[in-house]
């Protein structure tokens, strides 16, 4: 499954030491589920987000 954002507003630059808590706590668990985060900045402003994760198949009788 993939989940893209992109915002229109400043943007950030990716490669500052602090990020917020917000984007750390998602880049720690991205891995923990198997996906990965990805941040940017795009020219024109805003900072696209993309975070992948596997999708597993539900159970039988986990409904």
């Amino acid at each position: 499954m993939e989940l893209r954002i992109k915002d229109n507003g400043c943007g950030f630059a990716p490669d500052r030491a602090s990020r917020g808590l917000g984007l750390l706590g998602a880049s720690e668990r991205a891995p923990q589920l198997g996906g990965d985060l990805s941040t940017g900045a795009s020219p024109l402003g805003g900072a696209p987000l993309c975070l992948r994760v596997p999708v597993w198949p539900v159970a039988e009788g986990a409904r």
